[in-house]
């Protein structure tokens, strides 16, 4: 298998939501679908949720990593981020350790919400052929110019070359500039095409990556 799959779970502040605020259990059901995914994972929690990471992922016949973190031991260079924000501007850095624990030539950051009534993770095998070897692909928005609203960082796949290139790249970004997660791969694509793959018009980009 070619592609080490990242992903976490950590119960945070959803109150971005607004009315569409889902619960824990609601992304617990999700994450226990994703968990069972066929491939080697690394996969960051909170201490509580360390039992049913490894229930579920003892019964898959491929090397997982559980580590245990909690949100205030992420890497933020905003201290006044929400929990979320934090999360989410710290997901180069844990893409980043990943390569440490588990030695593939891809990685791709999946977020639960890809699992959401979709597909059933157990039957799927990823194919890393699908998109470029030398460039981070993420996702933008159907129809729309380029802008940082229109990023999303729930999916994020790139090589292990690549992945110590923009994991550098970002955080001298976010250090001097003093910007948010979006804004950062917003200027990461206008500062490094080179490195960015934009995704567009594709509903869950997980189909494109099964084979």
């Amino acid at each position: 298998m070619d592609v080490t799959v990242v992903t976490g779970i950590f119960d945070i502040d959803r109150s971005y939501y607004g009315n569409n605020k889902r619960s824990i259990e609601h992304y617990i059901r999700c994450f226990i679908n994703l968990l069972r995914i066929p491939a080697p994972c690394v996969i960051f929690c909170e201490y509580k949720f360390i039992l049913i990471v490894d229930r579920i992922r003892r019964q898959i016949p491929f090397k997982t990593t559980i580590i245990p973190v909690c949100i205030s031991s992420l890497i933020s260079y905003q201290p006044e981020l929400s929990s979320y924000k934090i999360l989410e501007t710290s997901k180069i850095d844990l893409l980043y350790q990943s390569t440490i624990y588990s030695n593939t030539n891809y990685y791709l950051w999946l977020n639960s919400e890809y699992s959401f009534n979709t597909i059933d993770f157990s039957n799927i095998k990823l194919n890393s052929s699908h998109y470029p070897q030398n460039k981070l692909s993420l996702i933008k928005a159907k129809n729309t110019d380029l802008k940082h609203e229109t990023l999303y960082t729930g999916f994020l796949f790139l090589s292990k070359e690549i992945v110590r290139k923009i994991h550098i790249l970002y955080y001298n970004l976010i250090v001097n500039n003093n910007i948010s997660n979006t804004c950062t791969y917003y200027l990461l694509s206008t500062k490094n095409p080179e490195y960015i793959n934009l995704i567009c018009n594709i509903t869950n980009p997980i189909f494109d990556i099964i084979t």
